[in-house]
């Protein structure tokens, strides 16, 4: 009886650690709280003031962005402020440019730059976009270029996608977009997507196919290849206002310029700036 009873214990114990080993699969669900590390912004704000820009420019620097310089910069040593720009300066006479009919007003769509030089001379540039009013911005695409004279630095670059749904809310992060949708010798262009794909099957990416406050902080380097770089960018932002699953429009890069062209004349609006730095 004594051995009948050791030999069910036995048994037991075996299919206990058999079943131990076993792992239940669950279906992973898109995680979207994910926030980026947290830094104190008096010691953001201090480095700033040691790269020289301005203490009133500092205070009024949104304070996403502040975190963002400080966390993707290469180096806290030696950086020097080199601009910061969201008035528009007078392109030079030529065809190339903003042909758009639905140009996006100013006071709905904000596009800046923020830069700063390292002492090797390789430039830190963070161009960005913030919607002042709700819009949609699923297939809409975000880029900028520089003009000729700059060598762009491979792999340094990023888009970090932030949104809330009404003014009054604090702004969450979505994602970093880690690779823009287009590269170019002169620049690049992130086109946000409409879907995210979350291993199983595609769903609609509620934060971009529904209207909210949404903005974007892109960083890349550059470095300059003339003694004199022409130090100037041209940020764009086209927002596709039709309800096609693809893009209704194209891009084409150029020094200093981008093009849109739209499928239709109403399919599209589009905005640029070009920024001194």
């Amino acid at each position: 009886m004594k051995k009948l009873v050791k030999c069910l214990l036995i048994s037991l114990l075996i299919i206990s650690t058999l079943g131990s080993g076993c792992k239940t699969v669950k279906e992973k669900n898109p995680d979207y709280s994910t926030q980026p590390a947290s830094y104190n912004i008096n010691e953001i704000d201090e480095f700033l003031l040691e790269t020289g820009m301005p203490l009133d420019m500092v205070k009024a620097l949104d304070e996403q962005l502040k975190t963002y310089i400080y966390e993707t910069i290469d180096t806290t040593k030696n950086l020097i402020f080199s601009g910061y720009n969201e008035e528009t300066i007078t392109f030079p006479n030529t065809d190339d440019g903003d042909i758009s009919p639905n140009a996006i007003p100013h006071s709905e769509l904000s596009l800046t730059v923020t830069s700063f030089k390292d002492s090797s001379g390789v430039y830190h540039i963070y161009p960005t976009f913030e919607w002042k009013v709700p819009n949609k911005v699923a297939n809409d695409t975000f880029a900028f270029v520089l003009p000729e004279g700059w060598y762009l630095v491979p792999s340094k670059y990023n888009l970090r996608m932030w949104y809330k749904v009404s003014p009054g809310d604090a702004w969450e992060m979505t994602e970093d977009l880690s690779r823009p949708s287009t590269a170019t010798l002169y620049g690049y262009g992130w086109n946000i997507p409409k879907y995210y794909y979350d291993g199983y099957g595609w769903e609609t990416t509620k934060y971009y196919a529904r209207k909210a406050f949404v903005k974007g902080h892109a960083y890349f380097n550059a470095k300059p290849t003339t003694p004199t770089p022409d130090k100037r960018i041209c940020v764009s932002y086209a927002d596709d206002t039709s309800s096609r699953l693809n893009l209704s429009y194209s891009l084409t890069y150029k020094a200093l310029f981008i093009t849109l062209h739209p499928a239709s004349d109403d399919s599209v609006r589009f905005s640029f700036k070009l920024l001194e730095f």
